[in-house]
């Protein structure tokens, strides 16, 4: 059933809007073949070209997408022309249109958007390229954590974050919780917090 939460994917708007889009039957979500992965749901960052009373349209360098609301139009109401966001959704398509449900959607600094871009150049493996290693980080499913947490991890990072990000061993340490990296991998998943490189975590904000 779809109520199990898929991981939420580093993509560009390029790879989302030219991979094969699978429409599927029964409670199995729809999903876009990305580099040959089954992708239902996405994190993805961009600047906002254009606002109207249900949708946002952002762009990040690869191309346009459109953030469409159908219920809780409030999600995008503080959001404007020229704003960084990050947005973590459901790839749909009507008409031959793709497009964005959002789930989450969050005004962030330039530098992530830039940060984005090298991430994902980085990581990302294109069709053509054969590899006996899947790709990590923004491929990898993340394990499914248990919904009480024992320790605010966001407010020990901030607690503990001077500038430059807290080392990931340092927090594990804090949480002191035998899921801690599960939980650390599940907010880096959904996009409160972000690895700005190895063993550094910090809350986007």
């Amino acid at each position: 059933m779809e109520n199990k939460r898929q991981t939420a994917y580093k993509c560009n708007i390029l790879q989302i809007s030219r991979g094969e889009y699978i429409q599927m039957q029964g409670w199995e979500p729809n999903y876009v073949l990305v580099n040959k992965l089954k992708v239902s749901r996405v994190n993805i960052i961009g600047v906002v070209l254009n606002k109207t009373e249900s949708s946002l349209i952002i762009d990040d360098g690869s191309a346009q997408i459109s953030l469409r609301v159908f219920d809780d139009i409030k999600l995008i109401d503080k959001f404007s022309a020229g704003d960084i966001i990050l947005s973590i959704g459901r790839p749909r398509e009507y008409n031959d249109e793709r497009y964005i449900v959002p789930e989450i959607i969050k005004k962030i600094d330039k530098k992530w958007l830039d940060y984005r871009k090298k991430e994902l150049q980085k990581q990302v493996i294109s069709p053509q390229q054969e590899t006996s290693k899947p790709a990590e980080i923004t491929m990898e499913e993340a394990p499914v954590v248990p919904k009480n947490k024992p320790v605010n991890i966001l407010s020990v990072i901030r607690e503990l974050d001077e500038g430059d990000g807290v080392p990931t061993e340092v927090l594990i340490q804090k949480i002191n919780s035998e899921d801690a990296q599960t939980q650390i991998n599940q907010l880096i998943n959904e996009g409160e917090i972000f690895e700005i490189r190895p063993g550094k975590i910090k809350i986007l904000e």
